[in-house]
């Protein structure tokens, strides 16, 4: 009889609607200039491409111990059981019972007696109108959401781990060369002491350097604060408690890791396909559609049928008797063709929903297409601020050296020397802040491109 069902009263499902990716933008990123578009030899994940052994261990251990990646597994798995609840519902359902009955009537009436009854129950609704069926779909579409929302929180937690990282090792290195210019600055303020003693520098260049030396130290003081706030944030993120890393991370002390020379973007349309947000958004489409099915199948006419098989009899022997066999069977129609309209608005609320979904699924490819043009934009800026500021950092580099070589002939002073090597110092700062824009910028074009994400678990 499971032959009579599936007859489909809804809409079917035949893929999310096309977007216009716009002329050209099939081929190519307008913004990735430069980059590669060719597909890599190596299929290993994004941030083994960064060349820091400890960065990769900090994800993969994230990817493995996360409270977030926990809780998107958990999901997977209730969504799972959603489904196997769906798909047992298209069959028969079987069961047993036992009872026992004694009745004690007022005098005058018949006599008390006992009733004994085991038996055999069973009962199904087949799904003539494919309501069930949606429902089905609607289930293993939910299935592939979670699926989905899996993947982005694997892409987003790898590069929350990268970024964080990358702040840390850049905030290391800028508190090392700004510890440097704060000795500098000490011994420049001895040195102006000692000019101001002798009578030959002023008060107002006496108090210009402490005032500097101020700012400085409360410049060093928030760098500080800031290493310890990334470091408790690696911490937690790879599902440890705040401090946990704090000697792994903090010695040795690490430069910041840079791209590599070849970066892999592809075009929009690979880049959709890897995406999870645009993957959860079309599956949450799918259930929608589904669900659509479900509330039309709602309005006509369902079918049940009930049947129960047993023994019994007024004594316990009865229960083992043959000839004290009963059986029952009912068929039951039903159909509530009259309600007011309420099965009416829950399928005009369905498509409403399933209109919901297609926008939202639109609106995410058009958020992940400007995603990835936005993070190759500020790549291809940060790396030609880098060449600028290197450039910069290489002059007062040579600038210095010949400083020295005066200083050391005794045509500079060493006051001026301090101030040309406090220069260079804020340059390399410089260099150092690029260098973390210029890999925080990478890895947001690998989670723009929805890399980071494993198969299916």
């Amino acid at each position: 009889m499971i032959l009579l069902s599936g007859c489909a009263a809804g809409p079917n499902y035949s893929g999310p609607p096309d977007v216009a990716l716009g002329p050209g933008e099939q081929q190519s990123f307008a913004r990735a200039e430069g980059l590669s578009r060719a597909e890599p030899s190596s299929r290993e994940p994004w941030w083994r491409g960064l060349n820091d052994p400890l960065l990769s261990s900090l994800i993969e251990q994230a990817l493995q111990d996360s409270p977030t990646i926990a809780m998107a597994e958990a999901r997977i798995r209730e969504a799972r059981g959603n489904l196997r609840a769906e798909r047992a519902s298209l069959f028969p359902s079987l069961g047993l019972s036992a009872a026992y009955a004694r009745m004690r009537l007022p005098e005058g009436l018949s006599s008390n007696s006992e009733l004994y009854g085991s038996g055999m129950s069973a009962s199904w609704e087949p799904d003539l109108w494919g309501g069930k069926h949606d429902g089905v779909q609607r289930a293993q579409a939910n299935v592939g959401q979670q699926f989905a929302a899996l993947a982005d929180a694997q892409v987003s937690l790898s590069a929350q781990v990268a970024q964080t990282y990358v702040s840390l090792r850049s905030g290391q290195e800028r508190v090392r060369l700004v510890a440097r210019s704060m000795a500098l600055l000490e011994e420049a303020s001895r040195l102006v002491e000692q000019r101001f003693e002798a009578g030959v520098a002023t008060r107002a260049e006496l108090e210009q350097l402490r005032q500097e030396r101020g700012h400085v130290a409360a410049d060093l003081a928030e760098l500080r604060g800031n290493v310890a706030v990334d470091t408790d944030r690696l911490s937690v993120l790879c599902g440890r408690a705040p401090t946990a890393l704090d000697s792994q991370l903090n010695s040795p002390v690490a430069k910041v890791p840079l791209p590599p020379s070849s970066v892999f973007v592809g075009n929009p349309r690979t880049m959709l396909g890897h995406r999870p947000d645009v993957r959860a958004a079309e599956r949450a489409l799918a259930a929608a559609t589904a669900e659509v099915g479900a509330r039309v199948a709602a309005r006509f006419p369902q079918v049940k049928f009930a049947g129960i098989l047993g023994l019994g009899g007024s004594s316990a022997k009865d229960l083992i008797d043959p000839g004290q066999i009963s059986m029952l069977l009912a068929p039951q129609i039903s159909w509530s063709f009259l309600d007011f309209g309420r099965t009416k608005a829950r399928v005009e609320a369905a498509q409403a929903g399933r209109d919901v979904a297609a926008a939202h699924y639109r609106e995410t490819v058009l958020g992940a297409l400007e995603d990835a043009e936005a993070s190759l934009a500020r790549f291809g800026q940060a790396r030609e601020q880098l060449a600028h500021t290197m450039l910069s950092d290489d002059s007062l580099g040579r600038m210095l050296a010949l400083q020295r070589e005066k200083q050391a002939a005794g045509t500079v002073s060493r006051l001026a020397l301090i101030d040309l090597e406090r220069q260079k110092l804020t340059a390399s700062v410089a260099v150092v802040e690029t260098q973390a824009r210029v890999t925080a910028s990478f890895i947001s074009v690998q989670k723009a491109l929805g890399l980071g994400w494993s198969a299916e678990r």
